[in-house]
C-alpha cells in the first residue's frame, strides 16, 4: 500500500517522445497525470479521456493543477518554460538537453540555487534496462574478474539525414552532438564520476546546406583519478551513418562489457574476443518506455526525499558544452 499521495504530473510538449512518457505511466503507481499542454491544438488527440488540455503555457501553470511539470518542449524553449514553472510553485523535470548552451546553463544553475531541490533532469537514456542491470549485478561482474575500468566508447547514431536532407521532424533537435552526447554521457556517468572526465579532443562535421549545428560530433575524454590519467573515452554521434544504433562499450583490464542500448542487452566480451550474453531485455518493454519507467521511479524517490539530480546533470552538460567552447 502506498504511503504517499500520488505526485500530480503535468506534461508540456507533446512531440513523439510524449508517447513513451505517457506509456510508461501505465506501469507505475505514485503518479496522477492531471494535464497536458502543447501550442498545437491538434495534439489534443494524444489526451486520454477527460484529461485537461492546454495550448497556452501560462494558463497551464496558472491553474496550479500539478506538483511537477515534465518539460518536453524543444530545448530552445526549456529555460523560458522552466522560469514560468518555478515561479508558479511547481517542481520541474526537464528533458535532455537541459538548455541549448553554456550561458543558459549558468542561468539555470542560478535558478536551481534560488529554488533548491525543485529542478530535476530527465536523463532517460541512463535508465535503460541494460544499464540498470549492470549497476545492480555487482556480484556477477565481480566473478568475471575484469579488473579496473580503463575506457569507454559510446556510439549514438540516428538516421536523421536522408539523401542530403534533414528530416523535418527533427529540425528542433539542433545537431547530433547536442541531441545525443548528453545521452551517452549520462550512461557513462553511471559508472564514472563526471568529475573524473575532461574533454581533450573533438571533431565536428557540418554540411552548409543543412541547417543544424553538426551532422557528426566526436569527443575524446581523459579519465583521471587523483590527478593522474587512468584511461580514455570516446563519445561518437552522427546523423549520417544510416543507422539507428546506440551502444556503450566499457573497457576493463581483462575484457569489456557491451551495453547494446538499441537491443537492451548486456554482453561480456572476453580478452580473446569471445562474447557471452549476460542479459537480454528485448522482449520486455519497448526501449524508450522502459527508459521512462526507470526515470519516473528514480524521480519519485528523489522528489519524496527532497533531493534533486541537478548538480550531477549540470556537470554532465558542462562536459557536453565544452565541445563547443574548446578550440
Amino acid at each position: 500500500m502506498m504511503s504517499h499521495k500520488p505526485i500530480r504530473l503535468g506534461i508540456i510538449g507533446l512531440g513523439h517522445i510524449a508517447d513513451y512518457q505517457l506509456s510508461a505511466l501505465n506501469y507505475l503507481e505514485g503518479f496522477d497525470l492531471v494535464a497536458l499542454c502543447d501550442k498545437d491544438r491538434s495534439k489534443k488527440a494524444k489526451v486520454p479521456g477527460e484529461l485537461r488540455f492546454y495550448d497556452n503555457s501560462e494558463q497551464f501553470f496558472n491553474d496550479r493543477l500539478m506538483d511537477v511539470a515534465l518539460i518536453s518542449v524543444p530545448h530552445s524553449s526549456h529555460l523560458k518554460i522552466t522560469k514560468i514553472a518555478l515561479d508558479s510553485g511547481v517542481h520541474v523535470l526537464i528533458e535532455k538537453p537541459l538548455v541549448s548552451n553554456s550561458d543558459e546553463l549558468t542561468v539555470l544553475s542560478k535558478l536551481d540555487e534560488k529554488f533548491p531541490g525543485r529542478v530535476h533532469s530527465a536523463l532517460h537514456a541512463s535508465f535503460g534496462a541494460e544499464v540498470e542491470w549492470l549497476l545492480n549485478n555487482e556480484k556477477v561482474i565481480d566473478k568475471l574478474e575484469l579488473g579496473q575500468l580503463i575506457g569507454f566508447h559510446c556510439g549514438f547514431y540516428d538516421p536523421y539525414i536522408e539523401e542530403g536532407e534533414l528530416k523535418k521532424s527533427v529540425t528542433q533537435l539542433g545537431g547530433s552532438w547536442i541531441d545525443s552526447a548528453i545521452n551517452a554521457l549520462s550512461v557513462v556517468g553511471k559508472f564514472i564520476s563526471p568529475e573524473r572526465l575532461t574533454l581533450t579532443n573533438h571533431s565536428r562535421s557540418t554540411i552548409e546546406s543543412i541547417n543544424c549545428s553538426e551532422i557528426q560530433g566526436m569527443g575524446t575524454y581523459s579519465i583521471q583519478e587523483n590527478g593522474k590519467k587512468t584511461g580514455i573515452g570516446v563519445v561518437d554521434t552522427s546523423w549520417v551513418t544510416g543507422k539507428d544504433q546506440k551502444r556503450t562499450q566499457l573497457y576493463y583490464q581483462n575484457g569489456s562489457i557491451l551495453l547494446d542500448h538499441s537491443n537492451q542487452s548486456v554482453v561480456h566480451i572476453k580478452s580473446n574476443g569471445e562474447s557471452v550474453q549476460l542479459a537480454d531485455f528485448s522482449s520486455e518493454h519497448e526501449r524508450l518506455t522502459r527508459h521512462y519507467i526507470g526515470l519516473y521511479k528514480s524521480f519519485r524517490n528523489d522528489y519524496l526525499s527532497g533531493r534533486s539530480n541537478y548538480s550531477h546533470s549540470a556537470r554532465l552538460h558542462d562536459l557536453m558544452f565544452s565541445f563547443y567552447s574548446s578550440s
